[in-house]
């Protein structure tokens, strides 16, 4: 298992009023092992309803360099009930990618990688949407999506990412419609970290994808704290009223 969590805090150089830090905390897996994840049908409009299955499989896993090259990855199967309507939306939570902020820190940027693959090269048409995840409050948010797309022949496994993305790019999704809900992520509360897998049904009823190298970090800083920021007021007053006698 090659599971591991990852936090480092830089101290930014400032004047004494506006010294402030940031932080680093590094998520990512390579073997996708059942028990260090929580798959959920979070939306689904196909008529009737479909399923998911989602878990570790071996082997078949990327290979794309800088690596490392395990042969594990999380297979996904998106089952939808039948007809060529309607789409299924599955949420993978990390069972250890937690965050809580210290006090006074927020979460403002995150960058992310991972590898992607569409297990399906008999026909020439349709696409698996992944896409970074944030769990808050109950709810989920998510990126636009990543679209591995299938091609005759199969052009295997390819990397998706971004750097320094603002939070604020994140959008809530409607566990109703599959769609988009007001709201945003809270940089100031707690929240937790994965990915979300989407499909539209486009006539088949069933659609194998996979997951591999899954690479989250988020950046944070740290606002300077309040008793330092009164201790030099009180000094200034008091140096003030020196003056004045």
């Amino acid at each position: 298992m090659k599971l591991s969590f990852l936090a480092t805090a830089v101290v930014v150089a400032g004047s004494l009023v506006s010294d402030a830090s940031a932080a680093v905390y590094s998520f990512f897996d390579t073997t996708f092992v059942n028990a260090n994840w929580i798959g959920v049908k979070y939306a689904d409009t196909s008529t009737p309803v479909g399923s998911f299955t989602a878990g570790q499989a071996n082997p078949g896993g990327s290979a794309l360099l800088p690596g490392p090259q395990t042969p594990d990855y999380r297979a996904i199967t998106h089952n939808f009930g039948g007809g060529n309507a309607g789409a299924i939306i599955v949420s993978h939570q990390g069972v250890n990618y937690n965050w809580a902020p210290l006090p006074l820190e927020t979460a403002t940027n995150m960058s992310y990688s991972y590898d992607l693959n569409f297990f399906d090269p008999t026909f020439a048409f349709g696409a698996v949407g992944f896409s970074p995840a944030i769990f808050q409050g109950g709810s989920v948010f998510r990126l636009p999506y990543d679209n591995k797309f299938a091609t005759v022949p199969d052009n295997g496994w390819q990397r998706f990412g971004g750097a320094s993305i603002p939070l604020a790019s994140f959008v809530k999704i409607d566990p109703a419609t599959a769609g988009v809900l007001p709201g945003v992520v809270n940089g100031s509360l707690a929240m937790s970290f994965g990915f979300v897998s989407a499909n539209s049904a486009n006539q088949f009823v069933r659609k194998d994808s996979g997951i591999d190298d899954f690479r989250f970090t988020l950046e944070t800083n740290i606002a300077p704290e309040p008793t330092s920021l009164t201790a030099i007021a009180g000094a200034s007053l008091l140096l003030r009223r020196r003056r004045t006698v």
